[in-house]
């Protein structure tokens, strides 16, 4: 078991300052070498050879979130690089393994890693519905939600809410159930959050619209 957490801690180090050192430089100059190096990290957090790094979404089934979260920066970066390039497939493989690994993070919505997540999911959201299902966007994009409330960022919370009932309009009596509770507290917490409390009572009157 320790052995196992020393090398999640040692690869979440290794993965985010990879990235980082990679968006800092001119990826562009050098496409090749980053998408080397970027095959060489998925392979190594998945313990596989690097020739199978692009397996598919089925590989992130038993990766860690934290570590999914770290691993989707790099996909999406992947999948832009050879993009440029001409490779479509392979860049639909790294997108695909992305998203699954979007979605992987936020099965622990409230563990601070989430936070590289949904920061994904804004940066790349057209892609990402793209690449969903209605009910799966919809599902992620309540995760998301909670994510945005266990921050109290009531403004996210509602933007992501939205999302997932447009997405499938069975969230909508959660998202109703959030606008609801949300009125039960006093304006300096609504606001505190971004919101007022003629913008919740608004949202709901949104919602009842659409029904």
């Amino acid at each position: 078991m320790a052995l196992h957490r020393d090398f999640m801690m040692r690869m979440l180090e290794k993965l985010s300052a990879a990235f980082f050192r990679m968006v800092a430089g001119k990826t562009d100059e050098a496409p090749e070498q980053v998408l080397l190096e970027i095959e060489e990290l998925v392979a190594e957090t998945l313990n596989t050879s690097p020739q199978f790094a692009l397996a598919g979404p089925a590989a992130i089934e038993t990766v860690h979130p934290s570590l999914a979260a770290e691993l989707a920066r790099l996909l999406l970066l992947h999948g832009r690089l050879s993009e440029k390039l001409g490779r479509a497939d392979r860049a639909l493989r790294a997108r695909t393994m992305a998203v699954r690994a979007i979605q992987r993070a936020l099965e622990r919505p409230n563990a601070g890693f989430a936070t590289v997540a949904v920061q994904q999911m804004r940066e790349h959201r057209d892609l990402v519905v793209e690449l969903f299902e209605p009910a799966q966007w919809g599902a992620l994009c309540m995760n998301a939600h909670q994510w945005a409330i266990g921050n109290e960022s009531w403004t996210e919370a509602e933007d992501w809410a939205f999302f997932a009932v447009e997405a499938d309009p069975s969230h909508e009596v959660a998202v109703r159930t959030f606008f609801q509770d949300l009125l039960d507290q006093p304006d300096d917490v609504i606001e505190a959050g971004g919101l007022t409390r003629a913008e919740v009572l608004q949202s709901l009157a949104d919602l009842e619209a659409d029904d």
